[in-house]
């Protein structure tokens, strides 16, 4: 192994994030101030294609470098073949320590084997989040009591999680028993909303995920352009300035906007010129909303420190199908 010092590898994937919705591809709206001027500091990709149009696919090539035909997972249940080394697993054998912060309950928390070299996984997206502990100190012994509690619940409950997430039956039960209900569709994860105050603007010294004799990969996932879209207000106001007064818009964005399981399939009835807008709007929203979650972790990442011994890569799993050739959402289309 070579005895030159290996940068740290931090692989940040923002889920459903179209690149021509972002201001360093030319888009008009200023949406991304923070990640352009990551990309203005360093390597942008004008021709990067995903695979695929939805998660487990996309993120099985990322995983892999190989495509769909090859690794073959399709489906939610499909588990990862063994015979296919990931880029968690080709990195810690060559001794980096491997951690990932992930939103998606299709990684971590679905039983696929995608999170397969990933020595420390912190899931935001499953019934019993499991969150960095970050202090100062060891934990008070309520503290411990409560972290030992927890990790047999989340043992308890990962199996049961796995067999709802992987059912078209309650996916379809759910979504007629919730209708508008905010909890219809997957729920927006607070590794994504909280992601500023969720300790990814910089890990501190004490944090475990951290090593003096160890480079450190780490891969976070974020969720907020995915369906169904809730940014925050200040956001809605400057991207959906008529939200508030335009009782049509404001109906579609509190309502039809997170039937998440209605537009994973074709469109029975085409969407109306307003509800295109408000569509087109609110992602344009998230889209600002997540920008402004990573700017603590891009000056983080810009301190000379950092900077010098830290490769960054900033992607998307798949793009978003936002009432193009009548489809909306990414299932069939993005």
């Amino acid at each position: 192994m070579s005895t030159q010092p290996r940068p740290d590898i931090l692989l940040i994937v923002l889920d459903t994030l179209r690149a021509d919705r972002l201001s360093c591809y030319g888009y008009s709206r200023e949406t991304s101030p923070h990640i352009d001027a990551s990309a203005d500091s360093g390597v942008l990709f004008e021709r990067a294609v995903s695979p695929a149009q939805w998660t487990i696919l996309a993120y099985a090539s990322l995983f892999t470098g190989e495509y769909p035909t090859t690794h073959v997972m399709t489906q939610i249940y499909d588990k990862h073949s063994k015979t296919q080394v990931t880029l968690a697993e080709v990195l810690y054998r060559e001794g980096y320590h491997t951690v990932s912060f992930c939103s998606n309950v299709l990684l971590g928390v679905v039983e696929n084997d995608l999170d397969r070299g990933l020595v420390e996984f912190y899931n935001y997206g499953g019934t019993l989040p499991n969150r960095l502990a970050i202090g100062d100190s060891r934990p008070r012994r309520l503290g411990r009591i409560a972290h030992r509690l927890s990790s047999v619940l989340r043992s308890l409950v990962t199996a049961i999680q796995d067999v709802f997430v992987r059912s078209n039956l309650f996916a379809a039960h759910r979504h007629a028993s919730l209708g508008d209900s905010p909890l219809a569709g997957p729920r927006k994860l607070q590794g994504g909303h909280g992601s500023d105050a969720a300790g990814y603007g910089g890990l501190p010294a004490h944090s475990p995920v951290q090593s003096a004799e160890r480079p450190l990969f780490g891969f976070i996932n974020l969720m907020e352009t995915h369906l169904p879209y809730v940014p925050h207000r200040r956001f809605i106001h400057s991207f959906v300035p008529y939200h508030g007064h335009n009782r049509e818009a404001r109906d579609f964005g509190q309502g039809d906007n997170l039937e998440y399981y209605r537009w994973l399939v074709p469109l029975v009835e085409p969407v109306t010129e307003p509800q295109d807008r408000v569509i087109s709007d609110m992602y344009d929203a998230e889209v600002a909303y997540e920008d402004y979650l990573l700017r603590h972790l891009f000056d983080y990442l810009g301190e000379p420190e950092v900077r010098d011994n830290t490769l960054v890569i900033v992607t998307s799993d798949h793009g978003e199908g936002l009432n193009h050739h009548g489809f909306i959402g990414h299932s069939m289309f993005a």
